[in-house]
């Protein structure tokens, strides 16, 4: 996944002390982020400086998991207990400057509050069977995307037609399942009626599928919309990303 067109990777006891000193500091002073905010086309659900908390607590979550045998998800669950509603969410762990894909999940919905399945998106993107499992030596070279899902719906179709009729407009995200495989593609900039067989294509190789598996019976496609934050740089600003 692209960011542009498509939006589609000391010893370990002073380690662990820096990153519960880290997280410390962000619990102190993200409620005093403020930044200008980027406008958007969609029905924005979430400001920046709550999408900054998002993004700082799944870094936070990936961090603490991977250097600390003792971590618990409720440490951070605790402390962005106020996204409590029940969204969908993808996150996506990329290489910087490459933006190469380090792993990623998503979760589409269900009766999971975001402060939840932010933390189980994040860490099963490090552990993802499809890539090497995410290593504290990466920490510094990675920047951290997330997207909170919302108005998505499975497409029954398996024709071109049937696929641009039923994503209708205002949904900019394309997700495909098929077993345990999972990928998908998101437009910044991009009428869904555009959909063509290229686009089907770099949504299967995001999954790990050969070029037509959109097209088995046992595969699920998805269209969704999202409102999507991500680090400009690894532990730098984060922006909304615009869409028009």
């Amino acid at each position: 996944m692209r960011f542009g067109h498509w939006l589609s990777n000391n010893n370990s006891t002073c380690c662990f002390l820096e990153l519960e000193r880290n997280f410390i500091l962000f619990l102190i002073n993200v409620k005093y982020l403020s930044c200008a905010s980027i406008p958007v086309g969609v029905e924005k659900i979430y400001s920046l400086n709550e999408g900054i908390m998002l993004v700082k607590a799944a870094r936070n979550a990936l961090e603490l998991n991977i250097m600390s045998p003792r971590f618990r998800e409720t440490i951070i669950e605790h402390d962005i207990s106020e996204f409590n509603r029940e969204h969908g969410v993808f996150v996506r762990l990329m290489h910087y400057p490459t933006n190469s894909n380090r792993g990623h999940s998503f979760l589409l919905g269900g009766k999971i509050p975001l402060s939840r399945s932010l933390l189980a998106a994040t860490i099963h993107a490090s552990k993802n069977d499809r890539f090497v499992p995410v290593s504290h030596l990466e920490f510094k070279d990675m920047i951290i995307a997330v997207g909170i899902i919302f108005d998505y719906k499975e497409i029954k179709g398996k024709t071109m037609h049937a696929i641009r009729k039923e994503i209708g407009m205002g949904r900019r995200g394309l997700a495909i399942q098929s077993g345990y495989n999972e990928g998908f593609v998101f437009a910044d900039n991009y009428n869904m009626l555009d959909i063509n067989e290229d686009i089907l294509h770099e949504l299967c190789e995001d999954a790990g599928l050969s070029d037509y598996s959109w097209k088995n019976a046992e595969t699920r496609l998805y269209g969704f919309e999202a409102q999507v934050f991500m680090e400009r740089e690894p532990y730098g600003s984060v922006e909304e990303i615009e869409t028009r």
